[in-house]
């Protein structure tokens, strides 16, 4: 049987594109191990969840006790400090930089056997390529972000900026497969390191979706309704352009809610409040809870409107294009999508199932969401779109095949 490890870097319930690939070479009759870790205490119980289900083997990869974990965050400081007093990074100064478990993913990775190991985020690629070279395998890197570039200048720490760098140049040229989740990541990559990688869209599995149009119901169903928004990430925080659609809601003329789920930032969350109107945003902007990844589709039932807010800034926002737009697509529901380099492209294959506006321009915005919550067949018509889009085009159906013809182009047929 051929045997194919994928690590990765973060936990497995904020890596839904783990689980689908996993599911996906196990249905094609490879043998699946799945290296990942466990390092922070709100995602666990949805680790849990998730494992509850597996069909393939797994190991997980903690921070270990507390002294061993201070030792690592030791090591990284000064791994950090040497990149920055000389402004550049060895390989070995890189990884350790970079992410304090790498070392330890590199070890759990290696005892499993497998032809192909096929990492995810950058602090899984070092080890994945350890782990490769010691067992005379295939070494293979799934970009789901432009790694070098994803946090803002702000924010950015050139320290581990340098890192990263490092790491990619030293391991791309070496890697048998490459994949990105996005076109705009994949020629990105081509850009600046030379390497060719496969697109391949970070989309849902129909079985995740709903059966029929049928089972799709707006939130809104009449003219006189609130217009139901809906987002959902990980975290509700800043930078994300929840600040903005907050901006534009106070200048609509029509009723309007916003619901997002995730981990929020209780902070940035009353900021937002704020920002949305103060006391009176309390009754339309609403919180829900992080919920396991195989439901997240049925979760964007009963809205009107999917938001999908990237901004230009960092440059990896520009260029990703996240799941949500095609959690959305699965169920019916048309997507708002900001003006990014990336969402731009998708907007035009969209059609009618697509609203695209410029984030950083709240009066236009508003007056796009005002015009899309009074027109009522066109609401309709656009939601039939989006169906049509989920079913047809825009699901893991059929990129996993895509997926799947990139591993046997490596290692063969199981």
């Amino acid at each position: 049987m051929k045997r194919v490890c994928i690590v990765t870097s973060v936990h497995l319930s904020s890596n839904p594109r783990v689980l689908k690939e996993a599911d996906a070479l196990l249905e094609a009759g490879y043998y699946v191990h799945v290296v990942a870790t466990e390092t922070s205490v709100p995602f666990e119980p949805l680790d849990e969840t998730i494992c509850a289900d597996l069909r393939w083997d797994r190991t997980v990869v903690t921070r270990g006790t507390i002294p061993l974990y201070a030792w690592k965050t030791l090591k990284q400081r000064y791994a950090r400090k040497l990149i920055h007093r000389r402004g550049k990074a060895t390989y070995k100064e890189a990884v350790i930089a970079h992410h304090r478990l790498t070392e330890s993913l590199a070890l759990a990775a290696s005892r499993i056997r497998a032809d192909l190991y096929l990492a995810h985020h950058l602090g899984a690629l070092p080890a994945a390529a350890t782990a490769a070279k010691m067992n005379g395998a295939k070494l293979g890197f799934d970009a789901e972000d432009f790694h070098t570039e994803e946090v803002t200048v702000e924010k950015q720490d050139f320290d581990d900026q340098i890192a990263r760098r490092v790491i990619e140049e030293t391991l791309l040229p070496r890697c048998d497969s490459l994949t990105a989740a996005s076109p705009l990541i994949a020629q990105q990559y081509r850009q600046t390191y030379g390497v060719s990688m496969k697109p391949i869209l970070n989309v849902f599995p129909l079985a995740e979706a709903p059966n029929d149009p049928t089972a799709w119901q707006g939130g809104s169903s009449n003219e006189h309704s609130a217009l139901r928004l809906y987002w959902f990430s990980q975290t509700i925080g800043m930078g994300r352009g929840l600040e903005e659609i907050a901006e534009a809601m106070v200048l609509m003329r029509t009723p309007v809610e916003l619901y997002l789920r995730g981990n929020p930032d209780q902070e940035f969350v009353e900021k937002l409040l704020r920002g949305a109107g103060g006391e009176d945003s309390r009754e339309r902007i609403h919180i829900l809870p992080l919920v396991p990844n195989r439901e997240l589709i049925r979760q964007s039932i009963g809205f009107d409107l999917g938001l999908a807010l990237e901004l230009d800034q960092p440059l990896n926002r520009s260029l990703c294009l996240t799941n949500k737009i095609f959690a959305y697509l699965l169920v019916g529901l048309p997507v708002l999508l900001s003006k990014t380099r990336a969402q731009e492209a998708i907007a035009e294959k969209m059609g009618l199932a697509a609203l695209l506006v410029d984030i950083n321009r709240p009066e236009a915005v508003a007056a796009s969401l005002d015009a899309f919550a009074l027109d009522t067949d066109g609401r309709a018509k656009a939601s039939q779109v989006a169906w049509k889009l989920g079913r047809e085009q825009f699901n893991w159906d059929i990129e996993k095949l895509k997926f799947i013809e990139s591993v046997e182009s490596q290692i063969g047929r199981p």
